[in-house]
C-alpha cells in the first residue's frame, strides 16, 4: 500500500556502490502516538527505523545525522534502549534535579513522562517530561512502580 502521509524530505547516500534511501516524516503526522513537536520519523529504504521491539520510533533533526553517520559508517541497526527501560507516555518517573544533599547524594524529582523515549543526536536515548525544558537521559531515569 502506497504511503499518504505527506514526507518532509529525502537523503539518499551512495557508498561503495550501494545506495540507502532515507526519507524523513514529521512526527504530528502520527498524533496518536503523542510525539514530542520537532520530532521526525525516519523510513530507511522503504522500511521505518524502529528501536528494539518498538512499533514507533521518533528523532529530532540532530538525531538524524546520527543515523547518517551511521550510515555512513555502514552500521544498519539501531541502538535501542537498555532491556526494560522502553519509556511510554504517561510513565511515572524519578530524575535527579541537579541539586545534592550536604553528604553528596543527588535529589530526585518524581515527574511524568510526556513523550515516549527518543534517539538524541548522541545516540543516547532522551525522554520529555512534565516540568522540564530540556529531554532527560533514559540511562538517568528510574520508573516509578505504581502502588498498590
Amino acid at each position: 500500500m502506497a504511503e499518504t502521509r505527506t514526507k518532509l524530505g529525502s537523503v539518499l547516500l551512495k557508498i561503495s556502490g550501494k545506495t540507502t534511501l532515507i526519507e524523513l516524516f514529521d512526527a504530528a503526522q502520527w498524533p496518536g502516538e503523542r510525539p514530542e513537536p520537532g520530532t521526525v520519523r525516519l523510513r530507511v529504504d522503504g522500511r521505518w527505523l524502529a528501536a528494539g521491539d518498538e512499533k514507533y520510533a521518533f528523532v529530532t533533526l540532530e538525531g538524524l545525522g546520527f543515523a547518517l553517520a551511521r550510515a555512513l559508517r555502514g552500521e544498519d541497526d539501531t541502538p535501542a534502549p537498555a532491556s526494560g527501560r522502553r519509556i511510554a507516555a504517561g510513565t511515572r518517573l524519578s530524575v535527579p534535579n541537579g541539586q545534592f544533599f550536604e553528604d553528596g547524594r543527588p535529589v530526585f524529582d518524581r515527574v511524568i513522562a510526556k513523550t515516549p523515549a527518543f534517539l538524541g543526536i548522541d545516540g543516547r536515548w532522551r525522554v520529555f517530561v512534565v516540568g522540564r525544558r530540556e529531554p532527560v537521559l533514559l540511562s538517568e531515569c528510574e520508573r516509578i512502580e505504581e502502588e498498590a
